[in-house]
């Protein structure tokens, strides 16, 4: 297919793009992945406007291990709300929930915070001082700052159960 072929072509510049300087993680997002990993009070899915290789190769270069499974892509899917919805339905069926109770969206870019406000999703900025004026209440420099425990007690989530992180 013509989707097929052009993440190909893509995936290819990026990673010969990337051999002599790869990706890095935003500061911190390994580690802060992990410790929700470990939580059993939260579910994580990636949700990406990039397509699926894109987002594996920049995975890999960071040493970020999810499940392939948990990472919603634009492959098939043509609207930011498709991707985010789709994301959300498919981390049910993984996890075994019937319905989230909230649902904490994390994203570094303008679409992120506005495909939240679209979903009704809590939503916390990192890395990008543009989303605080797109009206982002939450922001973090880095994910060295952020921590379930604030998650847990910050007034501006309501007790999060559920966290969505977005990629670009």
């Amino acid at each position: 297919s013509d989707i097929k072929d052009f993440e190909n072509l893509i995936y290819t510049f990026i990673k010969n793009e990337t051999k002599s300087s790869i990706i890095s993680e935003i500061k911190g997002a390994k580690s802060f992945l992990e410790q929700l990993n470990n939580s059993s009070e939260y579910k994580i899915v990636f949700a990406t406007g990039s397509l699926l290789k894109h987002a594996l190769l920049k995975l890999q270069q960071t040493n970020i291990e999810i499940a392939e499974t948990l990472i919603i892509a634009s492959n098939n899917l043509y609207t930011r709300e498709e991707i985010v919805e789709s994301a959300i339905e498919i981390s049910k069926l993984y996890y075994g929930v019937k319905q989230f109770k909230n649902i904490i969206s994390l994203g570094d870019g303008k679409w992120d915070f506005q495909t939240a406000q679209n979903l009704n999703l809590n939503f916390i900025g990192i890395n990008n001082h543009k989303i605080l004026e797109c009206g982002a209440v939450l922001f973090y420099e880095d994910f060295i700052k952020l921590n379930i425990h604030q998650l847990n007690n910050n007034p501006h989530i309501k007790f999060p159960k559920e966290l969505l992180t977005s990629m670009n």
